[in-house]
């Protein structure tokens, strides 16, 4: 394996760690850990800072019924507050995305 293809499997580990990549990619991974030790130490280093995040997130708990009430009611009032968008403007924009498309 060349340094490039090392570097983009380096660059896997987070995602095969959290089980997001495409089968094709988690193939490749799992054979470039199979042949490289120091691949295979950096992916066990991945998947403990991984599992490490998660029980801090779950030790965090759920923010509180007056957090959640206090954040929906910034979100209402900044609703509130911006202007409905006109036809033109939905139209303008949708113009601009056909013209990027092309």
């Amino acid at each position: 394996m060349n340094e490039t293809e090392r570097h983009e499997i380096k660059a896997l580990l987070p995602w095969h760690a959290a089980g997001t990549l495409s089968r094709h990619d988690a193939d490749r991974v799992e054979q470039a850990l199979v042949g490289d030790c120091e691949l295979a130490r950096r992916y066990d280093l991945v998947r403990q800072e991984l599992a490490e995040t998660i029980h801090l997130n779950e030790m965090l708990g759920a923010p509180s019924a007056r957090a959640m009430k206090k954040l929906f009611a910034v979100i209402d009032a900044e609703e509130a507050r911006a202007p409905p968008a006109s036809a033109h403007q939905s139209n303008a924009v949708a113009g601009d995305s056909l013209h990027l498309e092309q």
